[in-house]
């Protein structure tokens, strides 16, 4: 199953321009098969050239440093967060043009939260990571210069993302790739709670804010998540039971846990929901069910 089949049997939108940041990375990629099956003009950003996109209505930045687990330069963590910014807005700026600016942001931009109650966005913006860190600065970067620009901006906050066409080091897949080929998956104890939305659940929240840019609330955040849950090991045992594999090469506990890591991590999408309609429509058997036949 390839990416745009993944993407296109939901989204039915009018034509319009977007140039999209970080077209190449996973999510990226996605969102781009989404627009194109749209018959929207999807454009991808080239950092090192002066493009002309002809009214162009729409940016979404995905580009970002620090999405793997190597990427700990702290110059390259602002550069590939803030400064992408900055260099979009230049773009406009000898563009002449003053599209929507949509800058998708992460769920770790949030202060590590008390209990188990899901995070809206009142919750404080006090990262723990370098990445959330340099999120949280692109995020406010974007703000800035949209109002300094005269532009309309939000930041969409994603929670745990997995589908089709993650990387192999990434959990879901790691722990698909061992069981199917019946090697030992070493991973931590599993008992943190996290908020896990499929990849195609994501991109219609993306889609969507396009859509729907002129409803939202200028220069406002907002979640993307489903509200729900789920342990870590409840992730790795429904991925062997889903593909009917031996539990027994779950080794939990062989990896210890992450120290600095919030043992419960689940959005509230309540207000982005409300304001335009979208909902998460994949729950986690599901979205396990599609990784597995796509291999």
């Amino acid at each position: 199953m390839g990416v745009a089949s993944e993407t296109s049997e939901w989204i039915s939108l009018v034509s319009q321009s977007v140039l999209v940041a970080g077209a190449s990375g996973f999510i990226g990629q996605h969102v781009m098969a989404a627009l194109k099956a749209a018959q929207i003009n999807a454009v991808a950003w080239d950092r090192t050239t002066a493009q002309k996109v002809p009214h162009c209505s729409h940016i979404v930045n995905l580009a970002a440093y620090g999405v793997r687990q190597g990427d700990r330069d702290g110059q390259a963590m602002i550069d590939g967060n803030v400064g992408v910014v900055e260099k979009l807005f230049s773009w406009t700026t000898v563009q002449r043009q003053s599209p929507h600016f949509l800058q998708i942001g992460s769920c770790l931009e949030y202060q590590n939260p008390e209990g188990d109650k899901p995070v809206d966005e009142s919750w404080p913006l006090h990262p723990t990571s370098l990445y959330g860190s340099a999120k949280v600065r692109a995020g406010q970067k974007a703000m800035a210069l949209a109002q300094n620009h005269d532009m309309s901006c939000n930041v969409l906050r994603l929670f745990n993302i997995y589908g089709v066409g993650e990387r192999p080091e990434r959990l879901v897949p790691h722990v698909i790739k061992s069981l199917r080929t019946n090697e030992p998956a070493p991973l931590t104890p599993g008992e943190h709670f996290r908020d896990w939305l499929y990849i195609s659940d994501a991109v219609a929240a993306m889609i969507t804010a396009i859509e729907q840019s002129k409803s939202l609330e200028p220069y406002q955040a907002y979640n993307i998540s489903t509200g729900i849950g789920t342990r870590v090991k409840d992730l790795a045992l429904t991925a062997a039971r889903v593909g009917g594999w031996p539990e027994s090469l779950l080794q939990f506990g062989a990896i210890p846990a992450r120290g600095d890591e919030p043992t419960h991590l689940v959005g509230d999408s309540s207000r982005f929901q409300k304001l335009t309609g979208w909902r998460p429509l994949t729950d986690v058997p599901t979205g396990i069910a599609k990784m597995i036949a796509a291999i």
